[in-house]
């Protein structure tokens, strides 16, 4: 099964409309690179919101080091 493609899903998730996606997708084709490279550079999401819809597609969890507590144990 193919996953969703990034805009699909951030079409979805309420994060971007179509309007400034097509403008995204306008861009790439002009420019190159990738699409969500492309949506943070033009300001239209941020790098963490790129990170867990890339990790929602792929169906990967993601954790945050910052929160994160290190076993001592290990």
């Amino acid at each position: 099964m193919t996953p969703p493609k990034l805009g699909d899903l951030l079409l979805s998730h309420g994060l971007l409309d179509a309007t400034r996606l097509e403008a995204a997708l306008a861009d790439q084709r002009a420019f190159g690179g990738k699409l969500g490279r492309t949506l943070v550079d033009l300001g239209y999401i941020t790098d963490e919101q790129l990170m867990l819809t890339l990790a929602d597609q792929l169906g990967l969890t993601t954790v945050d080091l910052d929160a994160a507590e290190p076993d001592p144990e290990r």
